[in-house]
């Protein structure tokens, strides 16, 4: 996850390679505008280091085991919470806006 809300301005940034790895980052107005990016680095034949970014500031990194080579989703969502037993928001809106994936050339 690159971001996900869970009914406050606590942004938690979360992976998953069989076991979480998550990161809560305290976000000042949280319903503005915001900047959300990873970066992910190739650290060897099967893992790879993942940077998360809001707003342009460094804020985490993960590292994900078994993540290369496999196929990779990216799901834009707005998730009205549940697993975490939190009821979340009763009603929200989620914006999107110039999305991009890129790849670099030696990868």
């Amino acid at each position: 996850d690159i971001m996900e809300y869970k009914g406050n301005n606590v942004c938690w940034q979360n992976t998953y390679d069989g076991s979480w790895q998550t990161t809560k980052t305290t976000v000042s107005n949280p319903s503005s505008w915001h900047n959300y990016r990873i970066w992910m680095t190739k650290i060897n034949s099967t893992d790879v280091d993942i940077h998360y970014y809001i707003d342009g500031v460094w804020k985490a990194k993960h590292t994900a085991k078994n993540f290369v080579n496999k196929p990779m989703w990216l799901i834009l969502n707005l998730q009205m919470e549940g697993s975490s037993g939190s009821p979340g928001p009763t009603s929200a809106t989620l914006k999107f806006r110039n999305i991009y994936v890129g790849r670099s050339r030696n990868y």
